[in-house]
């Protein structure tokens, strides 16, 4: 196959972000071309972006940020002059390019509540998703020539390419947000490539915080720190390259212009971001050692060295928080014999013979460690990129641990499984079942709500009172460690928008607090458009003047009734599912 070297998508699409990779600094990596990879994050002025007011309903403030991730899929396949490969196989629909991009953003809600944040993360994300998307047509592109070459030449393909990212909060409150950004591309060749962008926002203006600003200590006292703690990590003598050499090359404010012309002068970027547990700094593979070693991830905590942290990043240690956590899984067979294993988790297959590479049912899952586990008896259909399992690691403020587990199973339907790690075991809580949470939907950038506080949870339901709708609400973690319902109204996601009066109706009209105002009998064909319910006995709708209603209902049990009239005789445009 011919010879090639290109910008990996995955990696050029995450520096997109407003997060960068350090480039390595060692001569076997020096083989290969060097990518400048700078963050394209800039500070974001405070004032709010020209245009954003909306006439749609939005509550009058929000007191913590609600994020989501927006994640779109990329398929690419083969259209040329070859109808078949070498081996004779049809290249009809034949796949080149698979892709995963995902971003973080706020929900709309919090656009006005934080205005600077807001369009700091939209303006990464619209360029970051954009950017994937380029990536895409273009690795595709290099697909096909590798294809069409592999065909010539009668070698094989190792297609088709691939790149993907996944999105995390590394810690989120109310005075920073650090994310950190995964990324895996496949582009031929003996192994793939993987690693980590990060970047860090001031919540209240939008502006990247900086390292600098983060640590008080000179580059070379922080690289000692670096290096015992990797030393005292390796588990070989000569695991690494000379880390002290290594790590000269990094600065909190690298001048990459000094590496033009020789490589032995490039200054790199720290990739670092906020723990709850203290400053995070991490070394991809080729960084500081071959890639065989694979990435290092090294914490400094925020009290380890006296002075070391400015005091203003140091997290509130009296709240809970919730991070994604990335746990291994095995299936059942794999795992057999496995009793010295960290926390993991086990799927066990409907049909033990099934396609790992393929969609396929399991009928369990068990968080294990060493000889503790429990299971949870739950049914889903399992893919690892498409359809993953995805685990949080919940720390409540009286210091209960948690492992959060959910994953998609049928009808849009999530299943949780709720798993107490404390006090050095571990146990089953419970389980439940809620809707898909999906917010914005009618937008660009539609995308599903992130946990980040163990007190401010969102979690779905589906109600039928006017029509099947989706709705959302906040969820605590409870005293069992099951998510307890916080609020007692419910944000609708999902609502058909083509409901109008089918007679007229004489209804209260409302403030955004829902205090009656007035009354008004409103006449056929009014549009409405659902907002807010309790699910139970009524639904704040908006008229198109972008007034509020409410709609008292005198049975919410299906088929709904307002003032004893069904709801399918007072309105049109209803949709009903399931």
């Amino acid at each position: 196959m011919k010879k090639r070297y290109a910008l990996m998508a995955g990696l050029l699409a995450i520096a997109l972000t407003g997060c960068s990779f350090s480039a390595p600094s060692s001569d076997e990596n020096a083989e290969n071309e060097q990518q400048e990879q700078e963050s394209t994050a800039s500070q974001v002025a405070e004032d709010s972006v020209e245009g954003t007011a909306s006439e749609k309903y939005t509550t009058s403030s929000i007191d913590s940020p609600i994020y989501k991730i927006v994640t779109r899929y990329q398929h690419e396949y083969y259209e040329g002059d070859y109808v078949v490969d070498n081996e004779g196989n049809s290249l009809e629909n034949k796949p080149l390019f698979e892709g995963k991009a995902q971003a973080l953003m706020l929900a709309d809600d919090c656009e006005d509540s934080y205005p600077a944040l807001y369009k700091a993360l939209h303006d990464s994300a619209s360029d970051f998703l954009q950017g994937a998307e380029n990536d895409a047509i273009t690795t595709a592109q290099y697909a096909k020539e590798d294809l069409e070459y592999a065909i010539q030449e009668d070698l094989f393909f190792y297609g088709p390419y691939t790149s993907t990212n996944s999105v995390s909060i590394a810690r989120s409150d109310e005075k920073f947000l650090s994310i950190c950004n995964f990324g895996e591309d496949f582009s031929g060749g003996a192994h793939g490539s993987y690693g980590m962008g990060t970047v860090t926002y001031d919540v209240n203006t939008g502006a990247v915080i900086t390292i600098d600003q983060v640590v008080n200590i000179p580059e070379e006292q922080l690289n000692s720190i670096i290096i015992d703690k990797i030393q005292s990590a390796s588990t070989e003598n000569d695991q690494f390259w000379d880390l002290e050499e290594t790590l000269a090359h990094y600065r909190y404010n690298p001048d990459t212009a000094k590496g033009a012309d020789n490589m032995e002068n490039y200054e790199y970027a720290y990739t670092w971001y906020l723990g709850y547990d203290g400053v995070h700094f991490y070394f991809g593979p080729y960084e500081i050692g071959p890639y065989s070693n694979g990435d290092t991830d090294i914490c400094i905590g925020y009290d380890e060295v006296d002075g070391a942290i400015n005091e203003e990043f140091l997290p509130d240690t009296s709240k809970g928080y919730i991070t994604a956590v990335s746990l291994p899984q095995w299936s059942k067979e794999s795992d057999s014999g496995l009793d010295n294993s960290p926390l993991h988790l086990v799927y066990e297959k409907e049909d033990p013979d099934s396609d790992d590479s393929d969609y396929f049912t399991c009928r369990t899952l068990t968080l294990k460690e060493k000889d503790k586990s429990a299971t949870a008896e739950v049914y889903f259909d399992y893919n690892y990129t498409v359809n993953p399992i995805n685990s949080y690691y919940v720390n409540t403020a009286d210091g209960k641990e948690y492992i959060y587990v959910s994953v998609l199973s049928y009808n849009d339907y999530t299943e949780l499984m709720v798993f107490d790690i404390s006090d050095d075991d571990i146990k089953l809580v419970g389980q439940d079942t809620f809707h898909y949470v999906y917010v914005d939907s009618d937008t660009d950038f539609a995308g599903e709500l992130v946990w980040a506080d163990p007190d401010r949870m969102c979690f779905g339901q589906v109600g039928n009172m006017l029509g099947t709708y989706t709705c959302y609400a906040n969820y605590s973690v409870g005293a069992d460690g099951m998510p307890v319902l916080a609020d007692e109204e419910y944000t609708v996601s999902w609502c058909s928008e083509d409901i109008t009066l089918a007679k007229e109706l004489t209804v209260p009209i409302i403030d955004n607090e829902g205090n009656e105002q007035s009354k008004e009998t409103l006449p056929s064909g009014t549009h409405i458009t659902a907002v807010k319910t309790d699910n139970k006995t009524y639904m704040d709708c908006q008229l198109d003047d972008g007034r509020m209603i409410r709609l008292n209902y005198s049975n919410s049990d299906y088929p709904a009734e307002i003032d004893g009239i069904k709801v399918d005789d007072l309105f049109e445009g209803l949709t009903y599912a399931g």
